[in-house]
């Protein structure tokens, strides 16, 4: 069976249900599509909507000898933390379609730039906004954003709470994946899920413990592409990542250079020397439409189900 959690914001959008009909009608594979954090639901902290969906996953991966899970965007980040936190799980495969893995590292790119543009009709205004995000971007540091919200924060005149009502910004969900190349320490001590997701956070125990849940997939499948459009940089959906240079210096890393991978610090390294990590990059397709392209079910998912389902049988 294919379980299937979306990307934060969409819900049970058309995307998932084609991507249900397509398999469905191609394969003799059964999907379940996740009904979960739907909308302005998915921004709630990841690490109080892992365990929760993880239960209904449960449930319905008891029914099967073999699960595929599935995450578009977001949803691959849960699920990655589900497999993590899931212990002697029976998911054969995981494929992310447009999931930042390695993180963000700053707004959205190409898709703002076009909706600003859009909403903004005067062309000399256009121009100042377009060079506005052009300098946040540039800004867009751990360092620079706890400033920001503090300075706002006082301006408010909620002084005293300040600490309490940045920990709550940290929490909410797309900040849970932000990782600042260019200040670990930073970072470390203020992003919330994400460093206990790569096991660069945590007791021995639980991180050998997510080491052995992540190893535990027979393989990884990751598909991206660099017309994504929205994450920063796209490369995260494949494990690149920029260096320590940050978004500043657009030197992004390949997988194999990353210290995820270097240091295998949850595995990815052994699954990957045992022939368990599948990349594929394609092009002329946006962030939105990874969740379903018919080309990309084709080409690569359906050759993917197949392969899981000849294993199975043998």
């Amino acid at each position: 069976a294919v379980v299937s959690t979306q990307s934060a914001i969409t819900g049970g959008d058309e995307n998932n249900l084609k991507f249900k009909e397509f398999v469905e009608n191609h394969t003799d594979v059964e999907v379940h599509l996740i009904n979960a954090f739907n909308y302005g639901e998915s921004i709630k902290s990841l690490t109080y909507q892992v365990p929760i969906i993880l239960e209904q996953v449960k449930e319905i991966a008891a029914e099967y000898d073999k699960v595929i899970a599935v995450g578009h965007s977001q949803g691959g980040i849960i699920w990655r933390g589900m497999i993590e936190k899931w212990e002697d799980h029976n998911v054969d495969t995981f494929i992310t379609l447009a999931s930042p893995q390695h993180g963000v590292a700053n707004i959205p790119s190409e898709v703002l730039d076009k909706f600003v543009e859009s909403k903004i009709e005067s062309e000399g205004l256009d121009s100042i906004v377009m060079e506005m995000l052009g300098k946040i971007r540039g800004m867009f540091r751990l360092e620079f954003l706890l400033e920001m919200f503090k300075q706002v924060i006082l301006i408010l005149g909620h002084e005293e709470e300040s600490d309490e009502l940045i920990e709550s910004i940290f929490n909410l969900a797309p900040a849970n994946y932000y990782l600042d190349s260019t200040n670990h320490t930073l970072y470390l001590e203020n992003i919330k899920f994400f460093p206990e997701l790569n096991n660069e956070k945590g007791s021995d125990q639980e991180k050998e413990t997510q080491k052995k849940n992540f190893l535990g997939l027979r393989k990884l499948v990751m598909i991206g592409g660099p017309q994504d459009g929205f994450l920063v940089p796209w490369q995260s959906t494949i494990f690149g990542y920029f260096d320590e240079n940050g978004y500043a210096g657009q030197n992004v890393l390949n997988m194999t250079e990353t210290t995820f991978y270097k240091e295998d610090l949850f595995g990815l390294k052994t699954l990957a020397e045992r022939g368990g990590v599948e990349k594929h990059v394609v092009k002329n397709v946006n962030h939105f439409q990874f969740g379903y392209n018919r080309r990309i079910m084709e080409t690569i998912v359906l050759p993917v189900l197949k392969d899981i389902t000849e294993n199975v049988a043998n």
